[in-house]
C-alpha cells in the first residue's frame, strides 16, 4: 500500500494542513452566528430566557453547513477530507508492518490483530473460546481448507514443545493445516519439529509480509 499523496485527490499540502484549523474556525463562526439569530428569534416571540433553546437549536443546524460552506468556498477542501481519509487508513496499515507493533501487544490482543490480518487476507477467521481452546487460538476456513492457529506472544524463542502441542491440536480436529505464530521466533529445534510435521512457523518477518502484502 503507497501512501497517499494530495495531489492524488486533487488538493495540495497546504489545503490538507489548513482543512483542521479552516473546519474549527468555520464552526465556531457558525455556532456564533445560529445561536445569536436563534436567541433574536426566540426573544422577538417569548424571553431572553426562553430564547435560548431556539438559539442553541439553530446553531447546531448552522454547523450542519460547515463542509458545504468550505466546499464552496475552497475547491479543494472535499479533496483534502478525502487525502485525511486515506491517509489515516494508511497510517494504520503502516503501523502494522513495524515489528514493535506485533511484539507490543498482549497475547489476547496478538490473537485478535493476527486473526483481522488472516480476515483481510480472504480468511473467515474465527477466535476459539480460551476456556475450552484444544490448544487452538485461531481457526481459519476457505472453501475445502480448514487451518489452525496456535498463537504465541513471548519474550525469547518459542520450543519445540509447542509444535508438538499443535501437531496433537491439528489432528484432533482434523484440519488440513497448522500454523504457528509468534513475533519472538523458534528455536533450530523447534523449526526442525516444524519441519517435519509439516507445520507452518510464522515469525515477525512473516506476519509483516502478510500485512505488507494487504492491499
Amino acid at each position: 500500500m503507497r501512501r497517499p499523496t494530495p495531489e492524488q485527490f486533487g488538493t495540495t499540502q497546504e489545503d490538507c494542513s489548513l482543512r483542521t484549523s479552516r473546519e474549527h474556525t468555520a464552526t465556531s463562526i457558525l455556532l456564533v452566528a445560529g445561536f445569536v439569530t436563534g436567541w433574536v428569534i426566540g426573544f422577538s416571540i417569548t424571553n431572553a430566557v426562553t430564547g435560548l433553546l431556539p438559539g442553541i437549536f439553530v446553531a447546531c443546524l448552522f454547523a450542519l453547513c460547515t463542509k458545504p460552506i468550505l466546499t464552496l468556498y475552497y475547491p479543494r477542501y472535499l479533496g483534502s477530507v478525502r487525502h485525511a481519509r486515506a491517509y489515516a487508513a494508511w497510517l494504520a496499515w503502516f503501523e502494522k508492518t513495524q515489528a514493535d507493533f506485533w511484539r507490543s501487544l498482549s497475547p489476547l490482543a496478538f490473537e485478535e490483530e493476527l486473526a483481522k490480518l488472516y480476515r483481510s487476507l480472504g480468511w473467515n477467521a474465527e477466535l476459539t473460546r480460551r476456556s475450552n481452546d484444544k490448544g487452538i487460538d485461531i481457526n481459519l476456513r476457505q472453501p475445502g481448507i480448514y487451518a489452525v492457529v496456535q498463537c504465541k506472544q513471548y519474550k525469547k524463542a518459542v520450543g519445540n514443545d509447542a509444535v508438538r502441542e499443535l501437531r496433537g491440536a491439528m489432528e484432533a480436529v482434523h484440519a488440513h493445516h497448522a500454523i504457528l505464530a509468534s513475533p519472538s521466533g523458534f528455536t533450530s529445534v523447534a523449526r526442525h519439529d516444524a519441519q517435519t510435521h509439516k507445520i507452518e512457523l510464522l515469525d515477525i518477518q512473516g506476519i509483516i509480509a502478510l500485512q505488507e502484502s494487504v492491499s
